[in-house]
């Protein structure tokens, strides 16, 4: 904020936190490990979705395959808090059977934003 002083004097600068100042964001999505088993194997047998969210939020996690079908939902509207937030996917789909060996697409969603990112599944 920048403004001009015509006068000496005490001044305060007050910050309305109630408003809605900037823009909801999620950032830094990440899944480690990138590949997985998720029927058990010599990977590891789940991956560990993390993010960072800039104020708290009601987050929807999803992840796709890669014809964009929707396999599992493993957030739907959960409030988290600001900073980093972790989910973990298990390599299974919404009827709890081990989804295909390949490529999924994992999508963080917070309001109206979205980030993404890409996990290997080896069975």
């Amino acid at each position: 904020m920048t403004t001009t002083v015509p006068a000496l004097g005490t001044f305060g600068v007050f910050e309305d936190t109630g408003a809605g100042l900037g823009s909801l964001a999620v950032a830094d999505v990440d899944c480690q490990p990138r590949a997985f088993t998720p029927a058990g194997g010599q990977l590891r047998d789940r991956t560990d979705i993390s993010f960072d969210l800039s104020a708290p939020a009601d987050v929807t996690v999803r992840v796709y395959n890669v014809s964009g079908r929707v396999e599992r939902v493993l957030s739907r509207d959960r409030a988290m808090a600001p900073g980093r937030n972790t989910i973990v996917w298990d390599g299974r789909d919404d009827d709890a059977d081990v989804v295909a060996s390949g490529l999924y697409v994992v999508v963080v969603s917070v309001a109206g934003a979205q980030a993404e990112k890409v996990v290997a599944v080896v069975r």
